[in-house]
């Protein structure tokens, strides 16, 4: 099905697109919750102070 879309010499190139979108997915989704460790309050509801 997928080949009738894209054509047998394209469907390499749109797979490769398809593969790399996803690591880039992939790595703003790890980014942003590495992000969201740091950033999160404390449990306590305490706010340090120093």
């Amino acid at each position: 099905m997928i080949i009738f879309l894209f054509g047998a010499q394209k469907l390499p190139d749109a797979v490769r697109s398809l593969g790399k979108s996803l690591r880039i997915f992939k790595s703003e989704v790890r980014e942003l919750a590495s992000d969201d460790e740091f950033q999160m309050p404390d449990p306590t509801g305490q706010e340090s102070r120093a």
